[in-house]
């Protein structure tokens, strides 16, 4: 959220805002400055601790509702729904190395290049991203990583298995779904242009 939106926002709500007793005014004001400040943060810091994400992530919604307890109001509730909302989508998912060991060895059956993509608003799968890339490069294929803008529709899975046909897999589609499978990572195939993965946050 940039200052002007977060400028914009609140005066649409002053005028309901300020019909409220002078405590509640008081709080909603220190919400409407909390909630931007962790936005801000959220959106320029990026952390390659999953452990320290998710002290982070529990910490900040901890101090958000402490500061918020007592009366508070409709919209300051609806703030706090929306900022557990924005954390949930920085928990961090990554293969174990069973999972990349599994698939480096399905995939060394055949040689190929996979295009593995990311959206480019969810910078937390960077690492996901990094470890399709050592699994394949194990097996010896060539891979290449891409960011993806104006992504819509985000599977259940956050994976998406692109193929030409789904209906008729080439050889080298089946042996990337077939090593997907053997590594238990859940997965969605999407008919398209070309194979490649593409990483996106969970629509569940």
């Amino acid at each position: 959220m940039s200052i002007e939106e977060f400028i914009s926002t609140f005066s649409k709500e002053w005028p309901i805002v300020k019909r409220a007793p002078r405590s509640v005014i008081m709080l909603v004001c220190a919400a409407s400055a909390l909630a931007f400040a962790v936005t801000r943060y959220l959106d320029s810091v990026e952390l390659s601790s999953a452990k320290a994400l998710v002290e982070l992530k529990d910490a900040m919604i901890a101090d958000y509702k402490d500061k918020l307890s007592g009366a508070t109001p409709i919209e300051a509730k609806k703030r706090i729904d929306a900022l557990e909302t924005k954390l949930k989508l920085l928990d961090v998912r990554r293969l174990s190395p069973a999972q990349i060991s599994a698939i480096t060895n399905k995939l060394k059956n055949q040689k190929g290049n996979l295009d593995i993509a990311q959206d480019m608003g969810s910078p937390q799968l960077r690492g996901l991203v990094a470890d399709f890339s050592v699994a394949a490069n194990n097996a010896g294929w060539t891979t290449s990583q891409s960011e993806l803008m104006g992504l819509r529709d985000f599977p259940p899975s956050g994976v998406s298995l692109v193929v030409n046909d789904s209906s008729a897999l080439s050889p080298t589609e089946t042996v990337v779904k077939a090593a997907l499978e053997a590594a238990g990572v859940p997965f969605d195939v999407v008919n398209g242009s070309g194979l490649k993965l593409v990483l996106t946050v969970k629509s569940e």
